[in-house]
Parts: C-alpha cells; sequence; structure tokens
C-alpha cells in the first residue's frame, strides 16, 4: 500500500478525488491510508466500504448539479435560512431520516471531505453531529440541498442509520431556487472554498 502522503498527492495531481471517477480500489486504498494516519481502521470502522462507496458512487452519478451551482449556506446563517423560510410561509421541519432514503443534488463528492471531517472532530464526534446536530437541508422530496458531504460519510459509514435534517416542504428545484435567492439576495456572500462539512 502506498504511504498516505503519496496517496493523497497523487489522486490530488488529478482530481480524482471525485467519487464519481474513482474506483471502489482506489477509494478504499486512499480511504484506509488517510484512516490508518488517523488510528482508525477501515476493516472495524467502515467494514462494508466497498459495498457502500459503489451505493454513494450511483447515486452521486444520478445527480444533476455541479458543485459550484449549489447553493452554501453556512453554519452561522442556518437559522436565518430558516426564519427566512418560514416568513415565506414555508413550511420547515427537523427530522431524522436514512441516509440511503436521501437523493443527492450535487454530482462532485470528493472523499478527502469526509477524512477532514473526522481529521478535525473525531469518527465519534463527526457521526454525532450528522446524526443529531447537523443543518443538513433538504427537499420534501428528499434531495439534499446543503450537506452533500455529511451524507457522503454516513453512506460510507451505514446507508441504513438515521440522519438529522431540515426538511423544507418545497420540491427539490423550487427549494434550490430559494436557497440561491437566500444566498445571493440576503447573505449576499460569495462561494467560500474553505472546509464546510
Amino acid at each position: 500500500m502506498k504511504t498516505f502522503k503519496v496517496f493523497l498527492t497523487e489522486l490530488k495531481r488529478h482530481n480524482f478525488l471525485n467519487i464519481r471517477d474513482l474506483s471502489v480500489d482506489d477509494a478504499r486504498d486512499y480511504f484506509a491510508s488517510a484512516l490508518n494516519a488517523m488510528r482508525y481502521d477501515i476493516e472495524k470502522d467502515f467494514p462494508d466500504f466497498d459495498k457502500n462507496f459503489n451505493l454513494a458512487k450511483k447515486k452521486v452519478r444520478e445527480a444533476n448539479t455541479p458543485r459550484k451551482k449549489m447553493p452554501v449556506i453556512k453554519s452561522a446563517d442556518v437559522m436565518k435560512f430558516i426564519k427566512f423560510i418560514r416568513s415565506e410561509g414555508i413550511k420547515i421541519k427537523k427530522e431524522k431520516v436514512r441516509a440511503v432514503n436521501l437523493i443527492p443534488m450535487q454530482n462532485q463528492m470528493y472523499l478527502d471531505n469526509p477524512i477532514d471531517a473526522i481529521r478535525r472532530y473525531t469518527l465519534k464526534g463527526t457521526l454525532k453531529f450528522i446524526t443529531s446536530d447537523s443543518h443538513s437541508i433538504v427537499s420534501f422530496d428528499n434531495w439534499i440541498m446543503d450537506g452533500n458531504h455529511r451524507w457522503l460519510l454516513a453512506i460510507l459509514y451505514n446507508p441504513s442509520m438515521n440522519v438529522q435534517v431540515y426538511s423544507v416542504a418545497l420540491e427539490h428545484e423550487e427549494l434550490k431556487n430559494m436557497m440561491d435567492d437566500f444566498t445571493d439576495g440576503v447573505t449576499k456572500r460569495k462561494r467560500n472554498e474553505d472546509f464546510q462539512f
């Protein structure tokens, strides 16, 4: 197995961390090396990695929106967005949904994002966040508007796990347009490439 740093350098050079284009063997090698560097074990901590990765890859290949065209709501602005949605007379509720039942809208997801979250917050802390503290935003038809990489980690770990989401009573295209309006008109922020999990 290649060292983690060598493998990461090679993958980033070729932008192969997008799961759409990554083979399950390369994905496992990268993920195992990264986990090992943090003293985790892919066999113990992600025992069904290959099967789960293939499920995630299939769903991401069916998605239709490039990452740069996705609305981004910063963690600090989630409550403002919820207030904005409610002020428009639209219902929104916090609920738990099985990860496998969610549909990613974003067609570019990078395997290093879940690794960065684990590195920053530990595996246990990251899983706690996506199951009980997350602010992922989904449409009533279960399309993920914000939180696609959180969904990716949940799928890789256990597709049957319940993740916490804010479910908005709009279909996905309408919700995406409303989120675009919010990010463009209310917060007046440009997309920031800083780490966002």
